[in-house]
């Protein structure tokens, strides 16, 4: 595959963003089990707290598509026999998402490049072309929300946070 020029700014926008009130236990939990199969596969213990109801306001498609990016990826980097914890809770204005696996830690220079478009990191020989992260740092920015990436004592973490609030009228 050959990359696109990367001083051109990338837009992974598929149209205008449709805010509607999500339930994002249902909604994470329909993505997760498109992935069971792959992570049952690599004999992953996964470990999930889900609870509801938790109401976001988000565009369904764009969190969908992170979602599916990021558990993807937890089910691709986990080491075989690994574990992936799914934890949702509600942070006052926001709903936060984690996601932990037992992956190897990322050098700290590496925790934002992985949000850059083509950026493969270390693990070159995993297939992808680089893009999904950027995906999802869109998806979330499109959201008023965010995705972050940071080590953990015994893996690695990704943490979401979308808006409980509909912001479209707070002027931001």
């Amino acid at each position: 595959m050959s990359k696109i020029n990367l001083s051109q700014d990338i837009s992974f926008c598929k149209g205008p963003v449709d805010i509607a009130e999500l339930a994002s236990a249902e909604l994470a939990s329909a993505v997760l089990a498109r992935h069971r199969p792959a992570m049952e596969a690599k004999r992953l213990v996964l470990s999930i707290s889900l609870p509801g109801p938790l109401t976001i306001y988000a565009d369904a498609e764009s969190v969908t598509d992170a979602l599916e990016n990021v558990f993807g990826n937890a089910a691709k980097f986990t080491p075989d026999g690994g574990t992936v914890a799914v934890t949702l809770r509600d942070e006052g204005c926001w709903a936060r998402l984690d996601v932990v696996n037992t992956a190897d830690a990322l050098a700290e220079e590496e925790l934002e490049r992985i949000f850059h478009p083509f950026h493969r990191g270390e693990r070159k020989s995993a297939e992808g072309a680089g893009l999904g992260l950027a995906i999802a740092r869109k998806a979330m920015e499109r959201n008023e929300g965010w995705i972050s990436a940071s080590n953990m004592d015994q893996g690695l973490s990704f943490s979401i946070r979308l808006p409980l609030c509909d912001l479209r009228g707070s002027g931001e």
